[in-house]
């Protein structure tokens, strides 16, 4: 086996359809203008089979996706599903039978997670059919792609820390879980 890490993804899920469900959709499009070497960045409509693909063989994935928890619309909080379930997320259920939390436990099970695995949950406000984003949820996209890119800096750092010691370990510190609120 090779002792060098697989790609960074950073994966929008959601439904261009769905008012707020598009919001993972929309921080894929703001972060492909990056155009890094660093991460690659896909989209996924909810399918889980098609979910699966996108993190197959990635050392990192960030998946990006809209949730109802009651914070304020617009806020988005990481959550470290590498070795846990992700928490129920009212709203992150796909349109399909099976949701993102689904497909997550899906690839744990099938030994297909890859080794750093972390949800991006943004606050939606509506998901009504045929609506745009709500104005909080658009007003966050920004700041949403920022602190993806600090996640993937951080992880990079990490890593290049780690090869330098010759171990692929993921640490404690290079997942942020803590919640990011709008102020």
């Amino acid at each position: 086996m090779s002792n060098r890490p697989g790609p960074v993804r950073i994966i929008g899920v959601g439904n261009a359809d769905r008012g707020d469900d598009a919001v993972g959709l929309v921080v894929a499009a703001t972060l492909r203008k990056q155009r890094s070497r660093e991460f690659t960045v896909l989209t996924n409509d909810g399918d889980i089979g098609r979910l699966l693909d996108c993190m197959a063989g990635a050392d990192s994935v960030l998946l990006v996706d809209a949730a109802r928890t009651g914070a304020t619309p617009g806020s988005h909080c990481f959550f470290d599903v590498t070795e846990t379930p992700l928490p129920p997320l009212s709203g992150a259920a796909s349109s399909h039978a099976l949701g993102l939390a689904d497909g997550i436990e899906l690839a744990r099970s099938l030994g297909l997670l890859p080794p750093d695995c972390r949800v991006c949950a943004i606050e939606a406000a509506s998901f009504e059919v045929g609506t745009g984003l709500s104005p909080a949820v658009a007003a966050t996209v920004g700041s949403v792609a920022e602190a993806l890119l600090s996640a993937v800096a951080t992880r990079l750092q990490a890593r290049a820390g780690l090869a330098r010691h010759g171990s692929t370990a993921v640490t404690a510190e290079s997942r942020p879980s803590a919640c990011d609120r709008p102020r």
